[in-house]
């Protein structure tokens, strides 16, 4: 029976230990009636081991009776004890749990009163009937959370600005159907009438079989935020206007600076052609005087030996050209001091037809010695033209020998009369090579010339002494179309109307 001894006193040990456990203070995280369970438990129990061993190590018989009554009560009392302790634990665990959870819910309403906004959960319908709001629906709203949540009859549908329902809705069901969360910004009625600007993001909740629970969100007031960035676009824009009104004012003085430059450059080029048209109106001026008298000494002579010499035919010949080209001088010279202002000029009434007539015999026979021919389209009537004869003359020779020149030979040049309201046009056109843009700007120009052998004064003669008939000149060139000068003289009925 040593075996069993063993056994009881290894039993002994065991429950000495548990008793030097408990009162080293091992058992403190329990609760005071667990611990003195526990204690009487452990003493009890030493008391059944010991008694056990003394029965089985044959020392004493005495504690029999204790051992039997022990030994029938101590698993009933350690059943019990686990259970109790085991009843107790879950308690305790379940007070914890349950004050983790009051404590949560408290953070959790202390986080949702002080969100700037509100909080909610709602149903998936137009009038987005809510089943949860926080307390910031107040602020936002103005509402009460029971008018919102079906207590007051108000659907949050209702406060949402009526012009963007639709736009509301359409959203948010195209973000549930791609399963994203949703975004939006639009406007609310409040309480009291005035009108917020809102931001709202949301989740829907899917069962499931992938139907909408809820939808689960955060609604904001965002108007400060709308009104700055109205306001700021606003000034953005009033910015952009003042600077394209400020660009359009430097665009402006640009242009205007551009066209005073311009016209300074214009004002330039006169001023050089004044002077240049100065400097040769006076040489003109000064040749024509020097040269008046020799002219007139020259015609003096020739009709003097004329009349010496009358019964020599051939001198006489020679001597009518001299006379011819002397007066034609005298002529010219006349034209060049009349539109020199040196001489006043004799206006009257002329007759283009006749007038063409005499430039014709004029011009003919230098025309004849380039081989060139003169014609002249017929006019049957055409008005009178009121002028100065001789100096008309002098400057349609000037562009009709110009025309002769410029033709090749067997070429021809072609003068016309037509009428341009109470203007006659008188037109030369010749057969020659045309000029460009930049050589037709510049005929007029006093010393310019094309012509190797030419003092460029012709045109710019024939210019002066047009303009100083109240006329004009324009010129009509291309390079292989040869050249039209349209000279403009006023109708003398148009000199009447004056």
């Amino acid at each position: 029976m040593w075996h069993i001894a063993a056994l009881d006193f290894l039993s002994f040990l065991g429950f000495g230990c548990a008793f030097l456990f408990l009162v080293k203070g091992g058992c403190r995280s329990c609760l005071s009636g667990v611990r003195a369970v526990f204690g009487a438990l452990t003493v009890f129990s030493l008391l059944y081991s010991t008694a056990l061993f003394l029965q089985w190590s044959n020392i004493t018989a005495v504690f029999n009776p204790v051992e039997d009554l022990i030994g029938a009560l101590l698993p009933m009392l350690w059943a019990f004890f686990f259970y109790a302790f085991l009843q107790e634990v879950s308690a305790q665990e379940l007070r914890l749990g349950e004050k983790s959870l009051i404590e949560s819910e408290r953070k959790l309403n202390t986080l949702m009163d002080n969100l700037p906004g509100m909080a909610y959960r709602c149903l998936n319908e137009k009038t987005w009937p809510m089943v949860f709001v926080s307390d910031g629906c107040k602020d936002l709203t103005g509402y009460e959370t029971k008018a919102l949540m079906g207590h007051g009859g108000i659907s949050y549908g209702d406060l949402i600005h009526e012009d963007d329902r639709d736009f509301v809705w359409k959203q948010v069901q195209e973000d549930l159907e791609r399963r994203r969360p949703f975004q939006i910004m639009y406007r609310i009625h409040t309480h009291s009438g005035d009108e917020k600007w809102v931001w709202e993001k949301g989740i829907g909740i899917f069962s499931e079989t992938g139907e909408t629970i809820a939808l689960e969100g955060f609604i904001t007031d965002i108007t400060e935020q709308k009104l700055a960035d109205q306001k700021l676009q606003q000034a953005h824009e009033e910015l952009e206007k003042k600077v394209e009104e400020r660009t359009a004012e430097i665009t402006e003085a640009y242009q205007k600076l551009e066209e005073a430059y311009q016209k300074i450059q214009e004002d330039h080029e006169k001023i050089i052609q004044l002077e240049r048209h100065a400097i040769v109106s006076r040489i003109t001026s000064t040749l024509a005087h020097e040269t008046r008298n020799s002219v007139s000494a020259i015609g003096g002579f020739a009709a003097l030996l004329k009349r010496k010499h009358q019964g020599e035919p051939e001198l006489g010949r020679h001597l009518d050209m001299l006379l011819d080209e002397s007066k034609k001088l005298e002529q010219l010279i006349e034209g060049i001091l009349k539109a020199a202002h040196k001489t006043e000029p004799h206006f009257q009434n002329v007759n283009p037809n006749e007038l063409l007539d005499e430039l014709k015999a004029l011009t003919q026979e230098k025309a004849r010695l380039s081989n060139v021919k003169i014609k002249k389209q017929k006019q049957l009537s055409s008005e009178s033209i009121f002028v100065d004869k001789e100096s008309v003359l002098a400057a349609l020779k000037e562009i009709v020998m110009n025309a002769v020149e410029a033709s090749p030979k067997n070429g021809e040049v072609l003068m016309k009369i037509d009428q341009d309201e109470e203007w006659v046009v008188i037109s030369v056109t010749d057969q020659g090579q045309g000029m460009d843009e930049q050589t037709l700007r510049r005929i007029y120009e006093p010393l310019f010339s094309t012509k190797k052998l030419s003092a460029g004064l012709g045109l710019s003669f024939a210019k002066e002494l047009i303009e100083a008939q109240n006329g004009y000149i324009r010129c009509q060139s291309a390079i292989g179309e040869g050249s039209t000068f349209n000279v403009y003289f006023s109708t003398a009925k148009k000199n009447k109307k004056r």
